[in-house]
């Protein structure tokens, strides 16, 4: 509903009832209600997942959120029960790394961006890395092969037992010396887990309706020299043409703003991949780009994995630095007290 100041008749904003404060900059999350823009899908959603309608914009720091947001019960199905990786993963584990060549190449240059930013040096006889949202694992798989920054330990935090299961099966089969632990959440890591020198956060924010506690829940795990890596979409629904089942949707400004509301020291926000605009993600991107990437998909079984990410690397733009690129990367740590 269009709202307007009673003495001057101009727009004023609207308040968002389900975030009475931005969950990024902390600041009462109002909106202009004309500048809103529809909450888009591609297929059906989960049986019984109730979606948002638009998404409105955050009148002090620009952060997208999705209203109504999500409900605790929708996120159970989404999330818990599998259902947001249903149509992802094949009936059986996967057994060949080559069908996580996309992923392992994006992985590959999310450990770059840690290790080109990070000045901190691990206790002991390597770094220990907690990966909370990690899906397949492919930053562990990434970060266990390298031989310039050892790993004593990779802790993956991930809800969905099927993802834990490929990412077992992937670490048995590549037969990597690292000691892997898996867990279904934070809370069932505990403090006993100790604190670790990198801890992982991609594309875990948006999906969040209070990205801020968890952050808070991160610091502990934290060593003092430690850094934690957040890797989110860059405005995608600038992009996607299905942003389910995203709830923020963040700038450089936000996610900024999110960090320093938080307390933490910034080593660098960075955005990359191609433009917004070009980018394969969209319906009316290259043609050129498209073909090679269906190619690549199904020719999968015969390329070798490091060509295969090589060309995922160059369509997707995921080395290139970009102000306008598709994915905001941050490393940060703690504020020293």
């Amino acid at each position: 509903m269009m709202v307007t100041d009673d003495v001057s008749g101009q727009l004023a904003y609207a308040p968002a009832p389900d975030f009475p404060r931005c969950p990024a900059c902390g600041h009462p999350f109002e909106f202009d209600p004309g500048q809103t823009i529809p909450y888009r899908t591609g297929g059906t959603p989960p049986a019984g997942v109730h979606l948002p309608s638009h998404v409105a914009f955050c009148r002090s720091c620009g952060l997208g959120a999705a209203l109504p947001p999500f409900s605790e019960a929708d996120e159970a199905v989404i999330y818990k029960q599998g259902q947001f990786w249903q149509n992802a993963l094949p009936p059986e584990p996967r057994q060949d790394l080559r069908k996580l060549s996309l992923a392992l190449a994006l992985a590959e240059s999310r450990w770059r961006f840690i290790k080109q930013h990070w000045s901190g040096k691990s206790a002991g006889s390597g770094l220990r890395l907690l990966d909370i949202g990690s899906g397949q694992g492919a930053m562990g798989l990434v970060a266990a092969k390298d031989r310039t920054t050892p790993l004593s330990e990779y802790v993956a935090v991930e809800p969905d037992g099927g993802m834990r299961a490929e990412l077992s099966g992937f670490w048995q089969r590549e037969g990597l010396q690292v000691p892997l632990r898996q867990t279904a959440s934070l809370e069932e890591l505990g403090p006993a887990a100790g604190r670790f020198d990198i801890v992982v956060l991609s594309h875990v924010l948006e999906h969040l309706r209070s990205p801020g506690e968890l952050l808070k829940q991160v610091s502990p795990y934290l060593r003092d020299s430690g850094a934690l890596f957040i890797e989110v979409p860059h405005q995608d629904y600038l992009f996607k043409r299905d942003i389910f089942p995203h709830l923020l949707f963040f700038s450089h400004g936000s996610l900024k703003a999110l960090l320093l509301q938080g307390g933490w020291d910034i080593q660098s926000i960075e955005s990359y991949g191609r433009d917004q605009a070009k980018t394969p993600f969209r319906r009316d991107s290259s043609i050129v780009l498209r073909i090679v990437i269906r190619l690549m998909g199904k020719l999968e079984r015969h390329i070798p994995s490091g060509l295969q990410r090589a060309g995922y690397r160059w369509a997707f733009g995921i080395d290139r630095k970009n102000p306008k690129g598709t994915w905001l990367r941050a490393l940060s740590s703690p504020k020293k007290q």
